[in-house]
């Protein structure tokens, strides 16, 4: 009789001792005021180019959008992959990105105008609006965009901790595949 009572309160620990108590990251379960939705998108001509989804759990989703030389056995382009986020670093991004007022920093930009190297994009939203930015002189940038680009980059998983996620992701701030460089006919090229 004893062994039964054992196994059984052996089992039923097991069995709630096992639930996942997710912690969000705020996005969508704290009070209108709060970000509902964080995007961040890296491009660099040399690099991998991606883009992080940073959602209301402890989970990141992640699309290469491509795939720099070295990496390219363990992280394929336009996969996606997830990965899980400590808790503090969750805590101390979010705590960062509330204390950001977006409307008072400047939105517009000309696409045409950006130069190809380096480039961040962010997309949030916020109370229903959305704000999108896009960043390319980090040193100009404005400095609380600037600080949390380098925060969540510090968050963003190493290619080793990151698993295949089966389902589509969609990215609002996905960096565009720059337009090709047009070929040139050697004979039209004058070399004198």
């Amino acid at each position: 009789m004893f062994k039964k009572f054992t196994i059984t309160a052996f089992l039923l620990f097991l069995i709630l001792g096992c639930k996942k108590i997710e912690n969000t990251m705020g996005f969508s379960s704290h009070s209108s005021s709060e970000i509902e939705l964080f995007e961040l998108s890296f491009e660099n001509v040399f690099l991998s180019n991606f883009s992080a989804k940073f959602t209301d759990s402890d989970t990141i989703f992640m699309q290469y959008n491509s795939v720099e030389t070295k990496l390219k056995d363990s992280i394929q382009p336009n996969k996606f992959y997830y990965s899980l986020v400590p808790k503090k670093q969750r805590n101390d991004l979010y705590d960062f990105i509330k204390k950001i007022d977006f409307s008072k920093s400047n939105q517009e930009f000309d696409e045409e105008k950006i130069p190809r190297g380096i480039e961040y994009r962010l997309y949030f939203t916020k109370d229903g609006e959305e704000y999108f930015y896009v960043l390319n002189q980090l040193d100009k940038a404005p400095e609380n965009l600037d600080s949390l680009v380098h925060k969540a980059l510090r968050i963003i998983p190493k290619t080793k901790d990151l698993k295949v996620y089966s389902k589509s992701v969609s990215f609002k701030s996905k960096i565009t595949t720059p337009p090709e460089t047009p070929e040139f006919e050697v004979d039209s090229l004058n070399f004198e």
